[in-house]
């Protein structure tokens, strides 16, 4: 087995990274992008997918704990951005410089974040969106389902947060 991390696993991770980039219609998923893309270190086959990556029809999933440890274009080519609780404010000003937006409306929107609540942003449209936390269907118990505010109860569409003007 090979310890992710290790330069062998790393060798590996781009050798199939390469062969993705010319097959058309792929998605990779990254679990642990500070590992595969970390910043100034990130390989030749995954810069390739982060920079021109569109061009070759691939979508990636990419989750990892710490924004400040990887490639800032693994976010900022995102379409759509993903952030739970982030208690460290250098990743939260990463994540909001990289979708170009003000890093202290960013912190004030992560500091509104209850319980397993998230953020979603969209390129689209800009629109940063408080969301509630996923159904719980472990336990068998469901939970809310759309984005909401305070006071609005589940389901219900949460106005967005403003953003940038552009």
């Amino acid at each position: 087995a090979l310890a992710m991390g290790a330069p062998a696993a790393m060798a590996v991770v781009a050798r199939w990274i390469g062969l993705a980039l010319g097959r058309g219609r792929m998605l990779i998923w990254f679990d642990g992008i500070g590992v595969i893309a970390p910043v100034g270190r990130t390989g030749p086959n995954m810069r390739r997918y982060l920079h021109p990556g569109r061009h070759h029809a691939m979508t990636g999933l990419a989750c990892g704990p710490l924004p400040i440890d990887i490639d800032p274009l693994a976010v900022s080519q995102a379409d759509h951005a993903f952030t739970f609780e982030l208690a460290n404010p250098a990743d939260r000003r990463r994540v909001a410089e990289s979708i170009g937006w003000e890093p202290k409306d960013f912190d004030a929107a992560v500091h509104d974040l209850g319980k397993y609540e998230f953020l979603h942003w969209s390129s689209e449209t800009g629109e940063l969106l408080h969301m509630p936390p996923l159904p719980d269907e472990k336990h068998g118990q469901p939970g809310p389902r759309g984005p909401r505010t305070p006071g609005r109860g589940p389901g219900r569409a949460a106005p967005p947060v403003p953003g940038p003007t552009r």
